[in-house]
């Protein structure tokens, strides 16, 4: 251990993204000494969009980081249209409303680096949260009553150490958590369209071949976020094409229905690969968000996912302080991994099976899935229990 003497404190979230963020938040008001360690400077800016449901929307609201968010780069869906066509014969489709769950969304497209300005500007109203960044941390060493994390040469002991350090997760890989992994042999190539006729606050999902192309509304009528995901060999290909050639194609996969569309931003690819850790909790530690699991962009479900897990360990660590109990200690954070690992597993489960079904090109299969899906669009009260489960991660 170093001999230097150490800094104290209550809990270390290592990662201050939107995850780590949002916790440190839910912690705040909770009278605990909270120092939040990332290893890139604030101020970041890039294009990457992410779905945020209603609820999660509400809870970002409860925790006073909501308003923070410059409202005219807030995207609004309140409907989604998933579709195939795989001939001008064959097609089917699936739309959901809000209207059906009585809310005035299904949820808002943010850019990433937004919504983490808006959470880190919340917490700089906190005397007890402390944020280093950039800061890497160096070394963790566990006691029986603490958890010891370097930084810059300095030690500082708290009781919890939290990882919300993304995909790559320091943390997880220092802690020794075992991790199941497996490619969903698709990488993602992301970008802003322009398209001609205006969205309608509704985003789109759109299967075709063994491509999955999500369309996310954003603040101007005219413009969405793209995320198409494809065979890795194909998504390079598209990358390495002109730009003419490049809407081409992107408009031959999405048709006509957006009107004339083109990219308009810089685009940027990414593998992408399903992770799970086998445990969430050790004494003394907790993963949350990427850094627990990631899963595919096709059900826009991976930061809402992040920000349920913080939420419920916000709300795992304030009974254990109700009870007067240690919060560090694996018996007292198991409740939130009881919350939170089932029903992460189901939901990966549940789109690792919707990319293999609707990504499979035999003919049958193809005509089972559009069969399924026009029954599906008859069926409202099962429409709205997928949508429930969507916008509140509520599966049963």
């Amino acid at each position: 251990m170093n001999n230097a003497t150490p800094q104290t404190a209550d809990i270390i979230i290592i990662g201050a993204g939107i995850v780590g963020a949002a916790l440190a938040c839910a912690l705040a008001s909770l009278n605990l000494q909270i120092i939040v360690i990332d290893g890139k400077a604030p101020g970041a800016n890039d294009l990457l969009v992410s779905a945020v449901t209603y609820d999660c929307q509400q809870w970002l609201n409860q925790l006073g980081a909501w308003n923070n968010l410059p409202k005219e780069q807030l995207g609004i869906f309140c409907t989604m249209k998933i579709w195939e066509q795989t001939s001008k014969d064959r097609s089917a489709e699936l739309n959901f409303d809000s209207a059906y769950l009585g809310t005035p969304t299904l949820g808002y497209i943010i850019t990433n680096h937004l919504l983490q300005a808006a959470l880190l500007k919340k917490l700089t109203e906190y005397s007890n949260v402390k944020i280093l960044q950039p800061a890497q941390p160096q070394d963790v060493q566990f006691f029986h009553d603490s958890v010891v994390v370097t930084v810059k040469d300095q030690p500082i002991k708290a009781k919890l150490l939290v990882g919300a350090d993304g995909a790559n997760s320091w943390v997880r890989k220092q802690c020794h958590f075992s991790l199941t992994e497996q490619t969903y042999e698709h990488s993602a190539l992301i970008t802003n369209i322009q398209i001609e006729h205006p969205h309608q606050q509704c985003a789109y999902q759109r299967f075709h071949d063994k491509n999955i192309l999500g369309i996310l509304p954003l603040a101007d009528p005219h413009q969405c976020g793209l995320v198409w995901s494809g065979e890795p060999e194909y998504i390079n290909k598209l990358t390495s094409l002109t730009e003419e050639k490049f809407n081409q194609e992107l408009q031959k996969t999405l048709g006509d229905s957006l009107g004339t569309i083109k990219a308009i931003t810089q685009k940027r690819t990414l593998p992408l690969t399903m992770r799970h850790a086998l445990q969430y909790v050790q004494d003394r530690v907790a993963l949350i968000g990427d850094a627990a699991h990631t899963i595919h962009p096709l059900a826009g479900q991976g930061l809402n996912l992040g920000l349920w897990d913080a939420e419920q360990l916000a709300n795992a660590i304030q009974q254990t302080l109700n009870k007067k109990r240690d919060i560090g200690l694996y018996n007292n954070l198991r409740p939130f991994e009881r919350a939170r690992r089932g029903h992460n597993q189901l939901m990966l489960n549940i789109v690792a099976s919707n990319k293999w079904l609707f990504t499979n090109p035999n003919t049958t299969m193809s005509e089972l899935r559009q069969t399924g899906i026009r029954i599906l669009e008859k069926c409202s009260s099962l429409k709205q229990k997928i949508m429930q489960i969507a916008v509140s991660g509520e599966i049963f």
